[in-house]
């Protein structure tokens, strides 16, 4: 009877324990239509996405970049070897050789 007891128990604690779940968030941003192009600073990071989580690389100084956007968080959407990247606002310049 015992064993029992202790095995409907056991289950029912199993059961209805809390399962853990991981839960991710997307960023959520809007993006404006801009255009232009503009100058990597030093050390201007790619990003797949407007996170930073999304590191990709990092583009030489005085790189050309061209500006197809600009996002409610704070980055650039440019276009890039035929895609759709992202860089923080503060890592692109209107003159040359600028740090961020």
């Amino acid at each position: 009877m015992k064993k029992t007891i202790a095995i409907v128990l056991s289950a029912f604690l199993l059961l209805a324990s809390p399962v853990s779940s991981i839960k991710a968030h997307a960023a959520a941003y809007t993006v404006e239509a801009v255009s232009g192009v503009l100058y990597s600073c030093e050390g201007t990071e790619v990003f797949a996405d407007a996170d930073p989580a999304t590191f990709l690389t990092t583009l030489k100084v005085n790189t050309p970049v061209v500006v197809t956007g600009s996002t409610s968080n704070g980055y650039w959407q440019i276009s890039m070897n035929n895609g759709v990247y992202y860089v923080t606002q503060q890592s692109l310049s209107v003159a040359k050789n600028t740090f961020a």
